[in-house]
Formats: C-alpha cells, sequence, structure tokens
C-alpha cells in the first residue's frame, strides 16, 4: 500500500480546532498529532488548499498543509493568521522541487526538535538528490510528525472502528439546516448507512427514535439511535438472535451505550461525536456475526415429533421453510392444551408458547420463574431465549427446548403455568 497522506495541520488544541471547523462547516474528520498540533482531514479534497487558510484564520495560528504520495514526493504549504508564509516541494522523479520560500527562521521557530530542523536546513543547502526520504523523515522528526502516514479522506474511511479509535479521530458532521431529533441523524448518518446497506426503517413513525435495518442472509440487525428516556441519548444495536451473552458482548463492544444531556445542543454534539465510530462497529459486528443456516425443516419437524408424540400430541399444523419464511408449528393434544412454536421472519429465534385452558404462556417466562428447581444459573435482569445462529446451534437449542418441554409435561402444565 502506498503512503497517501493529505492532511491539515494545525498548531492548537484539538477542541479549538474542532470549534473553528464546525464553524467554517467543514466535513471530515479531526485528531490529534502531538501535544502541540491536531489534524483535520476534509472529505472535499479540492478545496483543501482554501480550508487550510480558513482553518489557519480562524484558529489565528498557523497550519500546514500537507502532502505525501510515496515514489513521487512530498510537499507542505504553511499559512499564519489565513497567511501563506513558507512552502516547500519535493519530487522523487523530477527536477521540480521549490525550496525559494522556505522561511527557514520561522520553522526552526517553530519545530519542537531544534536538531532535526538544523539538519534539515543543511541538507536543504546541499545537493540533496538520493536524500529525498531522508528529508521527509527530518522534516516530520522536527515537527514531530512521525505518525502523519496514510491520513487521507478516502484511508480513514476504509478504516475499522478499533483502528480509528486509537488514532482517537473524532467526525467532523456536515452542516444540518434541520434540527429535529430524527433529521438531525439522517442527515449525518443516513447515506453513509446506504452504503453499508442499512435501510431506513418507515415503519416506526416518532420523532423520538431512528431505525436503520439491515438484512444479511435473510436475517434483519437494527440500529437504534433514541432518545425516548429523558435526557438519555441511547445507541443500540438489536440482532437477530438474543441470549444474554449477545447483549453482554454487545455491552462490551459499545454496541448498546446510552449518555447522559442537558439540552438540545448536548445531544446533538453527543450524537455526532459518538454516532460515527458506533455506525462503524455496528456494521464491523454484523459482517462477522451472520446468522447462516439451511433448511432443517425435516430434522426440526423429527425433534418436535419424537419429543411430544410420547406425550399423545399431535401436529396440526406445520410452516414449510418456517426459520426462513416464519410462521407457526402446531401441536395440540384434545382441547386441554396446544404448543405453538413461532418464527418471526428475520429472526433467529424461536417463540415457545402453551395455550391451556384457553391461556397463552410463554415457556421463557416458566423456565426463568422455575429456574431454581431446573437448576438454571440466572443473573439478575436476565431472562430464556431459545435462539442460533448457525445449523448446530439450532439443533442444541431444539433439544434444549425439548428438555424443558418434557419437565413441565412430566411436572404438569398446571403446576407450572404462571
Amino acid at each position: 500500500m502506498l503512503d497517501h497522506t493529505r492532511i491539515i495541520l494545525v498548531k492548537n488544541a484539538l477542541s479549538h480546532s474542532l470549534s473553528a471547523c464546525k464553524s467554517l462547516k467543514l466535513q471530515g474528520f479531526i485528531l490529534p498529532i502531538n501535544t502541540e498540533w491536531c489534524g483535520v482531514i476534509v472529505s472535499n479534497e479540492k478545496d483543501i488548499e482554501k480550508s487550510t487558510k480558513n482553518i489557519s484564520k480562524k484558529t489565528k495560528t498557523f497550519a500546514f498543509l500537507y502532502e505525501h504520495v510515496e515514489d513521487y514526493g512530498w510537499y507542505y504549504h504553511l499559512y499564519n493568521e489565513g497567511k501563506p508564509i513558507s512552502t516547500l516541494h519535493i519530487s522523487h522523479i523530477e527536477d521540480e522541487d521549490d525550496t525559494d520560500n522556505l522561511n527557514l527562521p520561522l520553522l526552526k521557530d517553530l519545530a519542537l526538535s531544534k536538531s532535526h530542523i538544523e539538519t534539515f536546513s543543511q541538507l536543504l543547502q546541499t545537493d540533496y538528490r538520493g536524500e529525498e526520504y531522508y528529508l521527509l523523515d527530518l522534516f516530520k522528526a522536527a515537527f514531530e510528525f512521525q505518525d502523519v502516514e496514510y491520513l487521507s479522506y478516502e484511508n480513514l474511511e476504509s478504516l475499522e472502528s478499533s483502528q480509528l479509535e486509537a488514532l482517537q479521530v473524532e467526525f467532523l458532521a456536515p452542516p444540518i439546516q434541520k434540527t429535529s431529533f430524527v433529521d438531525h441523524v439522517r442527515a449525518l448518518f443516513e447515506e453513509k448507512l446506504q452504503h453499508m446497506d442499512f435501510t431506513l426503517d418507515n415503519g416506526l413513525k416518532a420523532e423520538l427514535h431512528v431505525i436503520f435495518q439491515r438484512n444479511l442472509n435473510g436475517f434483519v440487525y437494527r440500529m437504534f439511535f433514541d432518545i425516548s428516556e429523558r435526557n438519555r441519548l441511547t445507541f443500540r444495536l438489536l440482532t437477530p438472535y438474543r441470549d444474554n451473552q449477545t447483549f453482554q458482548s454487545l455491552r462490551d463492544k459499545h454496541l448498546d451505550m446510552t449518555f447522559v444531556y442537558q439540552n438540545k445542543k448536548e445531544m446533538n454534539e453527543l450524537v455526532e461525536k459518538h454516532g460515527y465510530l458506533f455506525i462503524k462497529r455496528a456494521n464491523e459486528y454484523i459482517n462477522t456475526h451472520p446468522v447462516i443456516i439451511g433448511n432443517v425443516d425435516k430434522i426440526y419437524e423429527q425433534k418436535l415429533n419424537s419429543t411430544l408424540a410420547k406425550y399423545k400430541f399431535s401436529q396440526t399444523n406445520y410452516t414449510p421453510n418456517i426459520i426462513e419464511t416464519g410462521g407457526v408449528i402446531t401441536y395440540q393434544k384434545g382441547q386441554s392444551c396446544t404448543f405453538l412454536f413461532k418464527h418471526h421472519q428475520g429472526h433467529a429465534i424461536i417463540e415457545p408458547i402453551i395455550i391451556f385452558e384457553g391461556k397463552e404462556y410463554f415457556i421463557s417466562k416458566i423456565i426463568k420463574y422455575h429456574s431454581e428447581s431446573l437448576n438454571l444459573p440466572l443473573k439478575m435482569g436476565q431472562d430464556v431465549y431459545f435462539s442460533f445462529q448457525n445449523e448446530i446451534e439450532f439443533l442444541q437449542t431444539v433439544d434444549k427446548l425439548m428438555n424443558y418441554i418434557e419437565w413441565i409435561l412430566q411436572t404438569g402444565v398446571e403446576n407450572v403455568v404462571i
């Protein structure tokens, strides 16, 4: 991979530069470089010269426009309070260097390492052909820009969330005209989410929620942005499979987060600061945790039959290819008791129900209520789920469910329903 770096380096605290970028309505990314400089990467790289000038003027400080294309060359333009004060162009392939406007006294004054800038200055006054990369190393060492590599808008867009977090990258949001929560989230992220195959869920008509969903292998993942709880902003990824381990994993991976805010301005800033990385993490999680399962109709039916037939239950309804299409499997024993095995399209979970004496009871709630009798360790707040991500887990889940149903039938339905 060739090093293509195009960045604006600002001699300013990141918070001040962030404020200036927002004021200038710039889009892109911002990150710390060292104790004295931060970096700004803009999405509209055609206007990067203008952006550099405007940032320097807005922050009333120095700003380098720096670009390095490996095997071709590198350059910088340095501004102070919006005025150009130093330039340098070094070519690796042609004799087109420009060293006439170096302003070495200023560079020496700005440099964090005086020894490196001194060597840099001396080398430029000699025949440095063959030393172009050494010159670049000296320049970067003089300003502690050693980590300024591969930093362009295109490269940052392609990084994974963990890499962005390691660089402490913050998203520079585009200017937004509308101010409702829904409009704010959509303006910030809808276009990016569309590129990740997410679509807006139009089924939820509320001003306090925004939901984007992605269908992978026929299973639906949902990304929630929510302010329905007073002064609470929640980002949450919902997977098509549900179990306590998954919920904990999502929390650990910062895919279920709640922030406190005091006013609308704080809320919008939290959305802008954390939303982009949340989206990156969510999409990466989905790509690495897909549901992969084929048609298991025959095995499923055999397992249900082998258990329920022993207790004189007969199958009265069976939906073919039920995991993909959704539907209900029904087993009945006279008029007294019926088992329903519900599947919802896009979900990798079985919802088992008992109908006893005309009332419906969720088996998951029965098992949770009787967890001590079943020696089932459940922590506070945990529930019972019958979920799966692949064929092996599906068969294990069905076996587990059949064991619970046998316990219910042996104990007596009338003794366990709640």
